[in-house]
């Protein structure tokens, strides 16, 4: 199923390295082939889901950071509005495996994490 552009916007994208950090420091975490999930609660002014994608250099080139950086976001964008929690950011820690992965793997991936770190 396709995202629509309003629940698009909707989702708030993480911008400041705290927020990033304290991520590390995440009660709700869990771990897939293709993905590390770390949940972490937003202050009272954010209302809709918060999401941040990191994808280290050991992953590859430029290119191939970029790539995976927008396969996650897909599948963020697909997944998170109907089972994403206002209050909540979601921190995707991409793993070797979401380049080559179909993008329905990676779907079904963050799936099983948000139903398992939620």
């Amino acid at each position: 199923m396709q995202a629509t552009q309003s629940q698009i916007s909707k989702l708030n994208v993480l911008t400041r390295r705290e927020d990033f950090l304290r991520g590390r420091n995440a009660l709700r975490k869990w771990v897939s082939r293709t993905m590390i999930l770390q949940v972490i609660e937003m202050p009272d002014d954010v209302g809709s889901p918060c999401y941040g994608i990191t994808v280290t250099k050991k992953l590859g080139k430029a290119h191939d950071r970029n790539r995976i950086k927008r396969r996650l976001r897909a599948a963020l964008f697909d997944v998170l509005p109907q089972i994403g929690e206002e209050g909540l950011a979601y921190i995707l820690i991409a793993r070797s495996d979401a380049l080559t992965a179909p993008a329905e793997k990676l779907r079904a991936d963050l799936r099983w994490c948000l139903k398992r770190a939620v």
